[in-house]
């Protein structure tokens, strides 16, 4: 479960990064804007932010790519290598 939070935080922290609440009505027309972008399903996008439900793989690299970082920056426990916009 502590790998699932810390995914979650990472994505969520990226997320706003990358696209500012400032620029949304809300935070799920954020992660809508998000999950788009993407080319996932925001529903999709929302299970895999619980940290209750896990995320394969494939997923974990699918996020990473459209967030411009590595899949293993996703799963680490700091956000210091991250890149800002």
């Amino acid at each position: 479960m502590r790998l699932r939070r810390i995914f979650a935080a990472n994505v969520k922290a990226l997320v706003e990064s990358r696209y500012p609440i400032s620029h949304f009505g809300s935070v799920s027309d954020q992660q809508k804007a998000f999950a788009r972008d993407a080319g996932i399903s925001w529903s999709s996008l929302q299970r895999k932010l619980d940290p209750a439900h896990g995320c394969n793989l494939d997923l974990v690299a699918d996020i990473a790519v459209a967030l411009e970082v590595k899949p293993e920056q996703l799963l680490s426990s700091t956000l210091v290598d991250f890149p800002r916009s």
